[in-house]
């Protein structure tokens, strides 16, 4: 996309440098001042946001470009924004396991150009149209685009099915480890209390490796027997690495996956119900120091 800005966007540190640059080496640079630095430290750079929507208006993806005067260019690379789970530790998109979405299927685009700046967007133009069409015919007829993007919302909700499925075991397994070390610093310890929150983390770790694999095969990347996430996968390797599928076995995967995993989401759910909370139960009645919420 190539734009043009009539008048471009600063930031106050540079505002401030182009002022110091106009005094002479015979005169001192003048001290803004703390609270003029603290503003410059914590002020995020206006910059333009390229917001390409589909034909139902949903946008899809943004583009990030530059807030120069001036001619600028920013590109697509035809990929739509992950709609996996996004991450509080990593606070960005939800990229997941290849770092983005899947590539846009041919068809008609719009995309509006808007300046973002202390927070406020602002639309500087009317929504452009645009045609997203293949470079060749395939020489293996394929499914529909239609099918493939039915497909790609199929899996993407299997995915995140399993990102969180992911995430909730390792919070219950940090969970588990800190009520481990509250109960050995408890005032009136409990040797059965002991017992079950070992067993707990056992079980997390058994469903870890139901839906992912044996760790220590993985370690040295010795085969494992099919897991709900080897399904997924195969389904993602698809869908990224190339513009034909799905194929009759990206379908086929996709649906033993996630037959396979509706037992194991089940049994992580009743543990979340039932033995979770008669094990904070039981801990409170130990005088053990709290835990961070």
């Amino acid at each position: 996309f190539t734009y043009y800005l009539k008048e471009g966007s600063s930031t106050l540190k540079a505002e401030r440098m182009k002022k110091e640059r106009a005094i002479t080496s015979d005169q001192d640079i003048p001290f803004p001042g703390w609270d003029a630095l603290e503003a410059e430290m914590r002020e995020v750079a206006p910059y333009v946001r390229i917001s390409i929507m589909n034909e139902d208006g949903q946008v899809i993806q943004t583009v990030k470009g530059a807030a120069r005067k001036g001619l600028n260019r920013a590109t697509w690379d035809l990929r739509l924004a992950s709609q996996n789970v996004v991450s509080l530790a990593r606070r960005g998109g939800g990229g997941g396991w290849f770092g983005g979405g899947f590539m846009a299927v041919p068809g008609t685009y719009k995309a509006q150009l808007s300046l973002v700046e202390n927070g406020v967007v602002t639309p500087l133009d009317e929504p452009i149209e645009f045609e997203v069409v293949p470079l060749r015919d395939a020489s293996i007829p394929g499914p529909s685009f239609d099918e493939m993007l039915a497909f790609q919302n199929e899996l993407t909700d299997f995915q995140v099915e399993l990102t969180q499925f992911g995430q909730m075991v390792e919070k219950h397994m940090s969970r588990l480890q800190a009520m481990q070390t509250a109960h050995s610093l408890a005032r009136n310890p409990s040797a059965n209390l002991e017992k079950q929150l070992h067993d707990a983390h056992m079980q997390m770790l058994e469903l870890q490796e139901m839906a992912s694999g044996s760790e220590a095969k993985n370690e040295i990347g010795e085969k494992n027997p099919p897991t709900p996430n080897d399904r997924m996968f195969i389904g993602m390797r698809g869908l990224f690495t190339s513009t034909h599928a799905p194929t009759q076995m990206h379908k086929d995967m996709l649906e033993i996956g996630k037959k396979e995993f509706v037992p194991i989401e089940a049994e992580l759910e009743r543990f979340a119900a039932e033995v979770m909370p008669s094990l904070e139960a039981a801990l409170s009645q130990t005088n053990a120091p709290p835990i961070e919420e």
